[in-house]
């Protein structure tokens, strides 16, 4: 016990050359949500310092039931959320044992002092947890909420791992179509977490997902997983927040110079040291959010990952989230990663137990109407749209007001930004602000939507960093943010505009969309005709205007292909059915001049229009894919269909209606006769896929094709008797000359070691090529890479060493054309200037 004081002195200040009594303080009251009086902190001070109950009530004067009553019910509570302890069931405790426990969390000083990293990352988790967009989007309605955090209304997504095929596989044929990868069976979350976290088997993982597919919601519960199972110190990162001018900061430098300051510690030397020495004995997680976020070149932003990865954050163990069709573009830029797609809630299993979670604790009858509506058979395209995680809370929150469904992703979208408006009327209450100035009707609701899409569009089409967007776009766009009323003010106020980090200045505000398809819904509202996407008077060549400008082609960009889906979706264009029939036929019909590169892009996006409008040449674009998929292309335009343009055919086929597709493929089968066995092979290939991702269960699959009157013995091929691809087996049993087949993918196993090599020059030389502001040398640059390929391209030859070296000069072109504006492309195709001097340092 500490020396006595006289009674007049009994305030026990020296607790204060021991802890961090300020942070202390702050800290359990944010807990309490109220004050702790003086009285109760001066007791709590003696326990500090050393004294016992009997004691502080000595020296008090006061009874000892008193300060029992003070620190076991107005401060023990608070402390136990604190220090993340299970609150015995005891009344009392030993309160000797509450300074061990503080220096443990790091509130100690001078010689007390001592890190607790695991609380350390803790707070900091949390801290980001009240500011992510999952917390913005669980505003919600009065009646019900949907913290997507929360366990009570988390559905664990299933993960499919993907593995590259292996290329010596002995039942694979040269003329079956190419596989970029393998998927194998989804293994669920919690299986995810205990089979591959837990034991380490990779310090390497790659999510990637669509939008909305739970992406950060599931970076997040395995971050509090790491802490709850003390596996090591999760420290998670917007990716977003490193971009300065389109270029990635280095996360070493963000780490210590941002992270750490942002932790309230004070970073002397010794606590960087300490910091630095987490890092080398492998106890730090990295969390990296969000490389769809560097949309200028994703690839780029992928290679200068690795490149950061490799040095002293090797140590580390890293997770990162991707969108897919980012993550795809270079597939090899992180080669070392093992990828997880998150998978689609199962329907009806997961998607209803969503919704009962989320209605259980409001209204359980409202829940049941929505599950019987969604359930109704012309409901299915909105069954498959709901099995995105986001999508289904945005129905789920707007359905106790509407008696119908909605039936595109742009119609559940407008419900849900009227219904966000609603929730804030409360809000905008409890903040006391101007209820005048609330967006209350629809026609100021659709001036603010005006702005934001003109502010979303512009962000989009010029900033380096279209999802971090800078003070001054934002006020050009919508004024001054210190005016109460104006659209910057009001867009902060009602949570649609977040306040983001600009780790190269922090002292610079950067602003971000509470969730990035919000921008992009919100883009989508400020285009009227669909000639913003594509040049309508666009005739196998790229336009220029009056002012002998090049016209923009946005529909071949990548950053423009949800906005395209979320604007083919809207029913309050005028002239609608004409304007997208229009858009997607020329689509469709697109013709480049250059190597078919964006015919193939602008087909593409005419494929995934399909699932958010009914175009009357459905089946000619289906038609067109399936024929991609297994390879066929116009024999006048390309000798034979490069594997990247199929493995893009098979992956955007598997994103059409399923019974669309499966009618379309049981006519072409039926079509295939005996003299076509590879085509009928391939055809039930496709039908098996198409099957096992786009139907429910099996039994609906088969009834599909029964109700299609499909040929008796094709349907027993359906049956999964096997573990082999039932199409595969047979086309090789028939047909495939073992000592031929091995000789073959040995040289694609050859192929495959260079292609790992040409990956990374292309994306050197993209980042070189973004370095340079002179038009001119661009387009020589990419003419002396591109060049080559016209020329083997009007060789139409078939030898089989043609076809290796078309296909790695095919994969340089393809790259190119990703990352390059098509006008640019096409000059570079046609110019018969190049230049043999070296690139520029990159």
């Amino acid at each position: 016990m500490s020396s006595n004081p006289t009674q007049s002195e009994a305030s026990f200040d020296e607790a204060e050359q021991l802890f961090d009594l300020a942070r202390l303080q702050t800290d359990l009251e944010s807990i309490k949500q109220g004050k702790i009086t003086t009285t109760d902190w001066k007791y709590f001070k003696g326990v500090l310092c050393g004294n016992e109950v009997r004691d502080i009530a000595e020296l008090c004067i006061v009874a000892k039931g008193t300060i029992y009553n003070a620190l076991n019910k107005r401060i023990k509570p608070y402390l136990y959320q604190l220090l993340s302890r299970s609150e015995p069931e005891e009344e009392t405790i030993d309160w000797s044992l509450v300074s061990k426990w503080l220096l443990e969390a790091g509130y100690g000083i001078g010689k007390n002092y001592k890190v607790n990293w695991q609380q350390v990352c803790r707070t900091m988790l949390d801290r980001q947890k009240k500011l992510s967009t999952n917390e913005v989007i669980v505003i919600a309605s009065e009646s019900m909420q949907f913290d997507l955090l929360n366990d009570e209304i988390f559905v664990s997504l299933a993960l499919v791992e993907r593995k590259e095929p292996d290329q010596l596989k002995q039942d694979v044929h040269p003329a079956r179509p190419v596989e970029r990868f393998e998927e194998r069976p989804p293994i669920e979350y919690e299986k995810f977490q205990e089979q591959v976290l837990r034991p380490g088997k990779s310090d390497r993982i790659a999510i990637i997902g669509e939008p909305g597919a739970g992406k950060t919601t599931l970076l997040r519960h395995i971050a509090f997983w790491i802490l709850d199972q003390k596996l090591g110190l999760p420290i998670l990162i917007s990716l977003g927040d490193l971009v300065e001018n389109g270029d990635l900061q280095r996360l070493k430098d963000y780490l210590i110079y941002v992270w750490l300051k942002d932790t309230d510690l004070d970073v002397t030397e010794e606590v960087k040291s300490d910091f630095l020495t987490q890092l080398s004995q492998q106890r730090v997680w990295l969390l990296l959010d969000g490389v769809d976020e560097i949309v200028v070149s994703s690839s780029v932003a992928l290679r200068e990952i690795n490149n950061q990865l490799r040095g002293w954050l090797s140590q580390s163990s890293i997770i990162l989230t991707c969108r897919t069709n980012v993550w795809d573009a270079d597939i090899n830029a992180l080669r070392d990663f093992q990828t997880y797609r998150t998978k689609e809630f199962h329907y009806p299993a997961q998607v209803e137990q969503f919704i009962e979670n989320g209605f259980r604790k409001s209204n359980q009858l409202s829940g049941e109407r929505l599950k019987t509506e969604l359930a109704k058979v012309e409901r299915t395209r909105l069954q498959q749209l709901v099995r995105n995680p986001l999508r289904l809370m945005m129905l789920c929150t707007t359905w106790h007001k509407q008696e119908s469904l909605p039936s595109t992703k742009a119609e559940l979208y407008k419900r849900f930004v009227s219904e966000f408006y609603n929730w804030n009327k409360a809000k905008w209450k409890r903040k006391d602000l101007n209820y005048s100035l609330l967006p209350s009707t629809e026609t100021k609701q659709e001036k603010l939507n005006k702005a934001l899409g003109s502010l979303s569009r512009r962000a989009l089409d010029d900033e380096m960093s279209p999802f971090r967007l800078s003070h001054k776009l934002v006020f050009d766009e919508l004024g001054d943010p210190g005016e109460e009323g104006s659209y910057f003010w009001l867009a902060l106020n009602l949570g649609w505009l977040q306040v983001a980090r600009n780790s190269n200045q922090p002292s610079e505000k950067v602003y971000a969309f509470f969730h990035p398809t919000f921008q992009e819904y919100f883009a989508a509202l400020a285009i009227d005709n669909w000639g913003y996407f594509l040049p309508i008077n666009h005739i196998n060549r790229p336009i220029q205007n009056e002012f002998h400008k090049y016209e923009f082609y946005r529909a071949l960009e990548s950053q423009w292909e949800e906005v395209i889906l979320l604007w083919i979706g809207r029913t309050d264009i005028s002239d609608a059915r004409k304007q997208k029939e229009d858009f997607l036929t020329l689509l469709s019909k697109f013709e480049d001049d250059c190597g078919s590169f964006y015919k193939f892009r602008a087909f593409f996006i005419a494929t995934e229009c399909l699932t958010e409008f009914d175009y009357r040449h459905t089946d000619f674009i289906i038609e067109t894919i399936v024929f991609w998929s297994m390879g066929i292309f116009e024999a006048n335009k390309i000798p034979h269909l490069p594997e990247i343009a199929q493995i893009l055919a098979r992956s955007f086929l598997l994103k059409i209606s399923a019974e669309k597709v499966v009618r379309i493929l049981v006519h072409m089968l039926k079509a295939f006769n005996s003299n076509y066995s590879y085509y009928h092979s391939m055809c039930l290939q496709l039908l098996e896929e198409v099957g096992v991702r786009g139907f429910n269960t099996l039994e609906a699959f088969i009834l599909s094709l029964a109700e299609l009157e499909m040929d008796s013995d094709n349907l027993l091929f359906m049956l999964p008797t096997s573990s082999h691809s039932f199409s595969n087996k047979e086309f090789v049993e028939k047909e495939a000359d073992s000592d031929n087949l091995n000789n073959h993918n040995r040289n694609e196993f050859n192929q495959q070691s260079q292609m790992i090599k040409l990956d990374e020059f292309v994306s050197e030389l993209n980042k070189t090529l973004n370095k340079i502001d002179e038009p001119e040398i661009r387009i020589k640059i990419i003419a002396d890479f591109i060049q080559p390929l016209k020329l083997q391209m009007i060789e139409k030859t078939s030898s089989p060493e043609y076809s290796r070296g078309f296909e790695v000069q095919y994969k340089v072109a393809w790259y190119l054309s990703q990352r390059i504006p098509y006008p640019d492309f096409y000059q570079a195709w046609h110019s018969s200037i190049s230049t043999d001097a070296e690139l520029p340092a990159g």
